[in-house]
This record gives C-alpha cells, structure tokens and sequence, in this order.
C-alpha cells in the first residue's frame, strides 16, 4: 500500500513546488506601475522632467522572493502606482540583465553593468534620482505599503534635503497606523 501512494505523493510535492517557486518569480511589469524603457537613461531623465516628475528606478532579479513580495503586496496595489505615476517616471531594471543601456553620463553598458556600476548588489532595490541624475534617496529591501508611501512622499516633496527620513516619519508623516505601530 505505501509503494502505491509513492507516485502520488512524488506528484503532490512536485506540484507544490511548481506552485511556490511560481508564486515567487518576480515579474515587475505585471504590477503594471512601470514605463518600458529601451535602455537611455539621459532619455528616461528627460522624459521624467519633460512630464515634471523625477526618475524612480526598481533593480529587481528573477527568482526574487523578496521582490516578488514587494511586487504583489505594494507595488501592484492600485493607491500606489496612482501616487508613484503622478510623481515619477518609473522604470525597472533587472540586476542580472543583459539589455543594453546608455548611463547617464554616455556610458554604455548592460542593465548588470548598470546595477552594478550603481552599486546595486541586492534585491529589491528601489532608487530615486534629482534632475540631474544624481541618487537622491534609496530605499534597499522590502518594506511595507505604508512605509514605502511615505518614502514616495519624503523624495517627492523634497523632505529628504531638509531632514532624516526617521525624522520625517517621526514629525511630519501623517499616516496615524504609523504611528501606533510605533508605540506613539
């Protein structure tokens, strides 16, 4: 009797795997918050300032749990991608990739040669960018929907010239859950 459940058992793990590992492939166009982009970042910066908006770029790769997770429980939600698309011209770039692209100051590389030239070496990375195309603020790892609404809102506004982003969720971030999770 158990030689004749093995089969069946074998299948039901295999399915069950098939199922987590495809639970956690990363796919950062399916959030439907990012702009294709074809590789120029002088020309994503210039599209993002022609549209008074700044420059976001996700660094994600395939296989990423944590992406994966950020992905489906903030990124994709509807009251992120509305105040993200109202702010930034946001595009994605696979840390892994091979897709060419020109830096912002004319240097031609692939979108690993990118990251890593960046200094981008984990995932999710979420990096915004000034006019000019200097880094403005980075927000490394997953985090919550909350959390990362206020960063939107930190780099947006400017806060982030003028105080820490502690500081900013301290004294000036509205969001009352924030607050309570803090024990204030």
């Amino acid at each position: 009797m158990i030689f004749r459940s093995r089969p069946l058992l074998f299948s039901f793990f295999l399915l069950l795997a098939s199922l987590s590992t495809s639970a956690l492939a990363a796919d950062p166009q399916s959030t439907g918050m990012f702009q294709p982009h074809f590789g120029n970042m002088p020309e994503e910066l210039a599209t993002a300032i022609a549209a008074d908006k700044r420059l976001l770029v996700y660094f994600w790769q395939e296989g990423c749990p944590a992406c994966a997770q950020m992905e489906g429980e903030v990124l994709s939600l509807p009251k992120v991608k509305k105040l993200v698309g109202e702010r930034f011209h946001a595009i994605e770039v696979n840390i892994l990739g091979a897709v060419p692209i020109t830096g912002f100051k004319g240097a031609k590389t692939d979108e690993k040669g990118f990251a890593k030239g960046r200094k981008v070496s984990s995932t999710p990375t979420i990096v915004f960018f000034e006019k000019d195309g200097a880094e403005a603020f980075r927000l490394p790892g997953f985090c919550r929907e909350p959390d990362f609404m206020a960063v939107v809102s930190y780099v947006s506004g400017g806060d982030y010239k003028k105080t820490s982003f502690q500081d900013y969720l301290r004294y000036k971030w509205p969001d009352t859950q924030n607050q309570k999770e803090r024990g204030e």
